[in-house]
């Protein structure tokens, strides 16, 4: 399920299981099933259990808040270009919501609602997601 942007299904799949069946590879399915949905915390806390796994969601969490950042205090081409090759990295709800927030600042509504909707897609519960989306 994670494979096709289903997160939400696929993390209540996968936190069952490791209720069921607590198992590393499970464990580690979830964490980044979080991870792409934004919600670092619930990953973090998770995270903790597995050696290397905590210090991977910090920087994936980091490089969405600098992003972020940039993206309020001076939208530019670079910070949007600075998105994209995120993108490469971590395939994410925050980023593609990102990346909307770019396209509509550059006036490109389409495309940006395109963002926006592949975000929600992947978390249906973000507040922010909805917001863009329905701006």
């Amino acid at each position: 399920l994670e494979k096709y942007y289903d997160l939400f299904s696929a993390s209540v799949y996968l936190k069952r299981a490791q209720m069921e069946f607590p198992n590393t590879e499970t464990l580690k399915r979830l964490i980044n099933v979080y991870t792409r949905m934004g919600l670092f915390d619930e990953a973090l806390s998770l995270s903790k259990e597995i050696e290397g796994k905590e210090s991977e969601v910090k920087k994936l969490k980091d490089l969405v808040s600098e992003l972020e950042k940039a993206m309020k205090s001076h939208p530019s081409e670079e910070v949007l270009k600075a998105a994209f090759y995120a993108i490469s990295v971590f395939e994410g709800a925050p980023l593609y919501n990102l990346l909307g927030v770019g396209m509509w600042l550059a006036g490109k509504k389409e495309e940006a609602y395109r963002f926006f909707y592949k975000a929600l897609t992947m978390n249906p519960f973000d507040k922010d997601i909805y917001f863009n989306l329905s701006s």
